[in-house]
């Protein structure tokens, strides 16, 4: 995998799902650092919405948010 996204944000300074200004290094850490901050089952429709284009078109807002910055440097 290569790089990935940033967690979007509304202004410089503001931090996002508790994360600093600095993008994960890794598609890893960037899984990594939403397992963290998000419920289980959160993480899992993500995990879910990446994989699978069907579960991204039933998933919420928020998740399809998250995906779509996951999404947006591959």
């Amino acid at each position: 995998m290569g790089d990935v996204v940033r967690f979007p944000k509304k202004s410089k300074d503001e931090l996002v799902v508790g994360l600093p200004d600095d993008a994960p290094g890794s598609a890893r850490e960037y899984l990594r650092l939403c397992k963290y901050h998000l419920t289980d089952e959160d993480y899992i429709e993500v995990c879910l919405a990446i994989l699978d284009e069907e579960e991204y078109d039933i998933s919420d807002k928020e998740i399809k948010r998250i995906v779509d910055a996951y999404n947006s440097y591959f």
